[in-house]
């Protein structure tokens, strides 16, 4: 088999041409008509001149989004880590990571005790390097997994029924079936690596999570974290639980991503949007780590479009 490279489908200048209308939005001068065909014949192709492109200040004035996320990328120099506590998939679109899924190849770790919607993740998202684990996390101990009929919000803790009567979208939750299940603590789950992002969703269960991932906590970058301001299961940790948790390990609240407004019950059928029960709340650490930096510089350009904030991560 021959190792020479193959014929450019474009010739150099027509190649040109195309990157500077792709990624500037122009036509190139005249100096570059004179000088990056030379360099593409000399390579064989253009991937340098892609890349040289890209990193422009030019390009980062027009696309500073990608930009952002190319530098910070560059920096990590391997695949973006994601951890996924509460993996199953609630249908395309539904990770709150999708944009980095897209933007990049990712390896993700996942975790839930509902195996047979695991398998379902499994069968629909195949091309993703993906290793995912059928059981719960928590504190290593013996729980009792209350299992609902809107399965996605089954959990540790069982339902709040006499607060939830109040809100239609949650009074038509029961429990179909318990289920003893063994949780294994984060901090023996995974390896010792840096995690890039770490999402929970566990439904109540958070915190139980987060006491039992020191060693983790140490060495992530972004956590994107379900809370509730009021307790849809009886027993569970609130908003407020979860910031002090965090905040003893050097992460702060940077923003809510979604926020879930309950209508009440009333005779009249009326519906508003009324009370803040439930959010999705990022938060970040204060690190001079490079590569936390540039994971929370690619997450904060690519899934939550915080511009200012990666190009400050980055120094830029």
């Amino acid at each position: 088999m021959s190792n020479e490279p193959r014929p450019l489908p474009f010739s150099p200048e027509e190649l040109t041409r195309i990157l500077y209308t792709h990624f500037l939005g122009r036509a190139p001068e005249a100096d570059a008509m004179r000088s990056w065909p030379k360099l593409i014949r000399e390579n064989g192709d253009a991937s340098f001149a892609i890349k040289m492109l890209m990193n422009s200040e030019e390009f980062m004035l027009r696309h500073p989004r990608e930009a952002l996320a190319m530098r910070a990328h560059d920096i990590l120099q391997r695949k973006p880590r994601i951890v996924d506590v509460g993996a199953q998939t609630l249908g395309p679109g539904s990770h709150v990571y999708d944009a980095l899924l897209q933007f990049c190849p990712t390896e993700i770790t996942g975790f839930d005790p509902l195996q047979e919607r695991l398998r379902e993740r499994e069968a629909t998202e195949s091309g993703h390097q993906m290793t995912l684990h059928g059981f719960a996390l928590g504190d290593g101990n013996t729980h009792t997994l209350y299992v609902n009929n809107m399965d996605a919000t089954s959990s540790l803790y069982p339902l709040n029924d006499e607060g939830n009567r109040f809100f239609p979208l949650l009074a038509d939750l029961q429990t179909v079936r318990t289920e003893t299940v063994e949780t294994k603590r984060l901090d023996d789950a995974i390896p010792h690596e840096q995690i890039d992002l770490l999402k929970l969703d566990v439904q109540g269960g958070e915190l139980l999570v987060l006491e039992n991932a020191s060693a983790v906590l140490a060495r992530t970058a972004v956590i994107h974290c379900e809370v509730e301001f009021s307790p849809i299961y009886k027993g569970q940790p609130l908003f407020a639980d979860i910031t002090a948790c965090l905040a003893r390990h050097g992460f702060y609240l940077l923003d809510f991503s979604t926020l879930g407004r309950y209508s009440h019950a009333n005779r009249s059928g009326l519906e508003s949007q009324d009370r803040l029960m439930w959010a999705d709340a990022v938060f970040i650490c204060d690190s001079e780590d490079p590569q936390i930096r540039a994971a929370q510089a690619l997450c904060a350009a690519i899934i939550y479009n915080k511009l200012a904030l990666a190009a400050h991560l980055l120094g830029y």
